[in-house]
């Protein structure tokens, strides 16, 4: 008698099935998992990866030199895909109110994680936010079948809360080089340094017309105070790059001029 029992007889996909052999009087054995896979092994085991109904077929040889076939049905569901994206042109970043938009396909249930101990079972959810931080989004999706995804997003959504910008111009002090630090969000003119939100790594460069660098400071707190070699610089344009990542981990390379302006 050929016979045999799959540990499952439906799932989804990348299901693993073990196969037991249950024959009697057989001296030998032939699988095929219903996808032109075959196995001469007693039990083997065989995983799905793609979604159908597959016939697995165990043909084995009896004591009396004739063989025998036992056919049984596996059924391998199709896998939803979790997928989401931030709905910038709605979201209001400046009040932390995020719309989520749910692309995911297959999906009957959906289960949001937004990263602050708050969660949603709606499709498309708009969440609200208390604070500026790093969080991370999951979304947890099933389908009607009971299989599962789920797909993780940093938060670069509040992204926008982070920023770097420099002027277009200053006027170093004429009364001696005073050193580059200043009070964030002060307000003087005498130091080249840039407004910011949320860096965590930085250089600034200063280059000349031609090319000598001028300036360099890793220090966001640390300006150019417009001079070079103690002496004050030439007025006209110079040149700044900046690198550097910003809190929620996304590098950040700028560049633009700076006119340098002489007090009267």
């Amino acid at each position: 008698v050929s016979d045999f029992k799959p540990s499952s007889f439906s799932g989804c996909q990348g299901l693993t099935i073990k196969f037991i052999n249950n024959s009697t009087k057989s001296v030998w054995q032939k699988w095929d998992f219903g996808n032109n896979q075959i196995s001469y092994e007693k039990n083997p085991s065989f995983t799905y990866n793609l979604p159908g109904e597959y016939n697995v077929k165990l043909k084995i040889k009896g004591i009396d030199d004739k063989y025998y076939i036992c056919t049984k049905t596996i059924q391998i569901f199709e896998n939803p895909k979790a997928m989401f994206e931030i709905d910038k042109f709605n979201s209001d970043l400046e009040n932390r109110m995020i719309y989520f938009n749910n692309n995911s396909t297959n999906n009957l249930i959906n289960l949001w994680d937004f990263g602050d101990q708050q969660n949603s079972e709606e499709e498309n959810p708009v969440h609200i936010y208390n604070a500026d931080d790093i969080f991370l989004v999951k979304l947890k999706v099933e389908s009607d079948n009971g299989c599962i995804d789920s797909v993780i997003i940093r938060n670069n959504f509040l992204k926008a809360n982070y920023y770097i910008a420099f002027p277009s111009a200053f006027t170093p002090s004429i009364a001696g080089p005073r050193r580059g630090f200043y009070t964030p969000g002060g307000n003087t003119d005498e130091i080249f340094y840039p407004d910011f939100k949320g860096i965590s790594e930085y250089k600034l460069q200063i280059f000349s017309r031609t090319g000598i660098l001028m300036f360099e400071s890793t220090d966001i707190n640390y300006g150019w105070n417009g001079y070079y070699k103690n002496s004050i610089v030439d007025m006209g344009v110079y040149i700044w790059e900046v690198t550097g990542k910003y809190y929620d981990g996304e590098d950040f390379a700028k560049n633009g001029t700076v006119t340098v302006i002489h007090k009267n």
